[in-house]
């Protein structure tokens, strides 16, 4: 079982704190943004894996998730 964090402030945090296993993030490759780059940037420093996905199949799996979804291990 995984959990969702959607959202850049969110996703920010996970990443940058470390604590938590991550499988994935999930970006939507029309929107990109500074900031969303960066996550990027973070999660390949960290060996995650980056996956674009489109905008419905996002909105399916987390509503109103800014562009950006991270799949982590529950605690």
């Amino acid at each position: 079982m995984t959990c969702l964090i959607a959202g850049t402030i969110s996703v920010k945090s996970v990443l940058e704190v470390g604590h938590r296993k991550i499988d994935r993030l999930i970006v939507n490759p029309k929107k990109r943004t500074r900031e969303i780059a960066y996550l990027i940037s973070l999660a390949k420093r960290q060996n995650i894996p980056v996956e674009e996905r489109d905008r419905q199949e996002m909105m399916e799996m987390a509503p109103n998730n800014g562009g950006v979804i991270l799949e982590i291990e529950p605690r």
